[in-house]
């Protein structure tokens, strides 16, 4: 009986470790939200492909960031409270994703950079400075093919499209799929049109066309896509600046927060240099702009949302 007894609460237990591990992603963005509630609104936007979905905050030039392919936009949430003081930052979930509508089960890279273009000509966000991570930063460099006009400058980081998956990233990946098969979860992404390796995704050959000042930010130990790749993409691309990160993987902005995050805002506004500066001579002094913990400029906002808006693409 008293085995019996034991056994069953070790089974309980491990239940409930399972629930929690994979409830944890969940919670982490519940934890990232509310930790700068304060600051970041959310927003929507009706276009004529979907209703999208979108967080922001700050005030100063203005900002896209474009999540990940296994992401949303509640990825940028440390990043936007990091930059907040010195741009006006829009993260939106991209078709596909998060709350944005899903009118597809699978995306092209051309879907994903529409979406981009009419979610910026609806809000009148160009030229802006157009972040991308991953997946997002091929979007980004798609989006500044096609239409320089909207784009001011470029924010790179661990970018798809530079070089194929490594062996050791393809090898990562089957072991995600095979573990989410085996556990029966759904597929928690759209599916992607693409393969990576096709020539069309590649765009090394297309970077010499893109002028704009671009950052490239690369954790030198990424298992997907090696460091080499963005030291061929700085050569190629006509004004960049590479910043490799030492110790860091596929996420230099998440796992070097206090290292990339004054990187990007000195490069997306030089006067950030100025306020980063003071503070390093200061650390006993945090900076108080005058926009601080006050509600960013924009549409009339009320219950921590913007005012939905249409675009007519």
């Amino acid at each position: 009986m008293a085995w019996s007894l034991a056994s069953t609460c070790r089974s309980r237990r491990r239940r409930q470790q399972a629930a929690i591990a994979w409830r944890l992603p969940l919670l982490y963005n519940d934890l990232v939200v509310a930790h700068v509630q304060f600051d970041i609104k959310r927003g929507w936007l009706q276009m004529p492909q979907c209703q999208a979905h979108y967080l922001v905050t700050g005030n100063g030039p203005n900002v896209v960031l474009l999540h990940g392919g296994a992401a949303d936009a509640n990825d940028w949430a440390p990043t936007m409270h990091a930059l907040y003081r010195y741009c006006r930052v829009y993260a939106p979930d991209l078709i596909g994703y998060g709350l944005t509508d899903k009118p597809k089960a699978s995306y092209s890279l051309e879907d994903f950079a529409d979406f981009v273009e009419t979610f910026m000509a609806g809000l009148q966000l160009g030229p802006a400075v157009i972040g991308g991570h991953s997946l997002g930063g091929r979007i980004a460099i798609e989006v500044a093919r096609r239409s320089p006009y909207l784009v001011s400058k470029l924010v790179l980081i661990d970018t798809s499209g530079f070089c194929p998956v490594s062996a050791v990233g393809s090898a990562l990946l089957r072991g995600f799929e095979v573990t989410r098969q085996v556990l029966r979860r759904p597929q928690p992404h759209p599916r992607l049109e693409f393969d990576e390796a096709d020539s069309k995704f590649q765009c090394l050959d297309k970077l010499e066309d893109i002028m704009v000042p671009t950052l490239i930010v690369w954790g030198r130990l990424d298992p997907y896509y090696p460091a080499s790749c963005a030291e061929k993409a700085a050569r190629l691309l006509p004004n960049a600046q590479l910043e490799i990160v030492p110790w860091t993987r596929h996420g230099p902005h998440k796992e070097r927060p206090e290292t990339v995050h004054p990187i990007m805002a000195s490069f997306i506004n030089p006067a950030a240099s100025v306020i980063l500066e003071g503070e390093a001579a200061a650390p006993g002094e945090q900076a108080k702009p005058s926009d601080a913990g006050q509600t960013p400029p924009g549409p009339p906002q009320g219950d921590g949302e913007e005012t939905p808006g249409t675009a007519n693409g």
